[in-house]
């Protein structure tokens, strides 16, 4: 089982989780059997007045916290002290001390490119750096100081990268064959046509292209097919296969009842105790 659990950033609603309400739902889980957190965030889960105290909670819970980065407090001092009272450094090294993996967003090498499509402007510090494309041949590459850092002081770290049109050659040529140097995991996430991206058809990659990029996709097998994922209020989504119940049942705050609300959906119950075929 595993709990997916939001952190939010600077911008808080006064209905969000507290924080003694997130580390209930967190021991809900592991008496349930969860053995993991995700967080992608609703915002930027580093800059969380929280996410510390509940990094060092999830660790002490002998649990792994798998949290979603675009990297910012890693990459910028201002950014770092103002948010969390450590320098980047010292935030790395406590991030690494309590086993929290970074799946770190490198959805461009250059700068500009990667500042407007992770929404970060020009926060961003980077550095120049040589890699080997997948041709062979040598390009120069910005890379955020953050994640050289994150590799510096022996973090968990992944990367994860968004494939459209417009960024398929950066990714398939030089962001998949980095992974391969630097010897990190790599998600590879394609654009697809629901929400805003529905106004950017052109964005969509090409089924050759698809092709070129699949072994490197996000896995979307039977293990994502049955999910439940508590928002910032408390409440449960459900996922049945590609079905996304997006707006909850008010009866759904899992807040101190996440056993009861999670047997309230038939489907979710059943496929709760159910073992996948490549599990057993």
């Amino acid at each position: 089982m595993l709990l997916v659990l939001p952190v939010c950033g600077e911008s808080r609603l006064d209905s969000e989780l507290t924080r003694e309400q997130k580390e209930d739902l967190i021991l809900q889980a592991k008496a349930l059997g969860a053995r993991a957190v995700y967080t992608a965030g609703a915002g930027e889960p580093t800059i969380d007045k929280d996410f510390l105290h509940l990094a060092r909670f999830i660790h002490e819970q002998g649990l792994e916290w798998v949290v979603y980065s675009n990297g910012i407090t890693f990459s910028n001092e201002r950014q770092a002290l103002r948010n969390t009272g450590l320098t980047p450094r010292q935030l790395a090294e406590k991030v690494a001390e309590y086993g929290v993996t970074i799946v770190y967003k490198l959805w461009s090498t250059d700068a500009n490119t990667n500042n407007q499509l992770t929404g970060t402007r020009s926060s961003y510090d980077y550095q120049k750096q040589i890699v080997r494309t997948r041709n062979g041949s040598k390009a120069t590459v910005d890379l955020s100081t953050g994640l050289l850092l994150l590799q510096e002081v022996g973090s968990k770290l992944a990367l994860e990268t968004l494939c459209t049109a417009r960024t398929f050659d950066d990714v398939y040529h030089v962001i998949v064959p980095l992974a391969e140097q630097l010897e990190l995991p790599i998600i590879v996430e394609p654009i697809l046509l629901n929400g805003g991206a529905k106004e950017q058809e052109s964005l969509i990659l090409s089924v050759e292209q698809l092709g070129m990029i699949d072994p490197y996709l996000t896995d979307f097998g039977p293990r994502n097919f049955y999910s439940v994922v508590i928002d910032n209020r408390g409440y449960m989504h459900l996922s049945h296969g590609t079905v996304n119940l997006a707006n909850p049942n008010p009866a759904w705050n899992a807040v101190g009842r996440l056993f009861e609300v999670l047997h309230s959906d038939q489907i979710i119950a059943t496929h709760r105790y159910e073992r996948l075929p490549e599990l057993r």
